[in-house]
């Protein structure tokens, strides 16, 4: 395994590569903690907009959009709140 000349992403000898994005997605989803995948799953499942999000989890647009694309990691109590929320609002 080798990094690759833009130093993004890991390269093996039979092809297969990994990008700095994905490895770093997978690397936070062994550990235990939020990912843009189960934030964008959680959005989803739940219909809401980013701006209803927002309003949801008592924070800015920008950061739910942040959140979502994955250019900011997500913090342990922002999936926390996801799962409040969720419990808060679900039909018994």
């Amino acid at each position: 395994m080798i990094v690759d000349d833009w130093g993004h992403a890991l390269e093996w000898p039979d092809g297969f590569d990994l990008g700095g994005d994905r490895l770093y997605e997978v690397a936070r989803e062994q550990a235990g903690l939020p990912t843009t995948a189960s934030f964008n799953t959680w959005m989803e499942w739940i219909h809401l907009s980013l701006t209803k999000a927002a309003n949801a989890l008592g924070m800015s647009r920008r950061m739910v959009a942040h959140y979502r694309t994955g250019s900011r990691p997500i913090p342990i109590v922002v999936d926390l709140a996801c799962m409040g929320w969720e419990a808060l609002h679900s039909e018994d």
